[in-house]
């Protein structure tokens, strides 16, 4: 049975809407590059999880 986790990753079309996030949720979030791996990310914090929104900007990710 899972209890908690740490996050959740979602590759995003459009890292802009995370202001939606701040907005609706109140929450906290930190936006970054990781250029090594070409891709942005925010961290969505709220009470007990987070929420970690990718942004590709490269096509390095394979679906399946």
């Amino acid at each position: 049975m899972i209890t908690k986790f740490n996050h959740v990753a979602i590759v995003v079309p459009d890292l802009n809407a995370a202001k939606k996030y701040k907005e609706v949720l109140g929450a906290m979030f930190l936006k970054f590059a990781i250029i090594e791996h070409g891709v942005s990310v925010v961290f969505i914090e709220l009470e007990n999880t987070k929420i970690e929104l990718i942004l590709m900007e490269k096509k390095t990710l394979q679906k399946g």
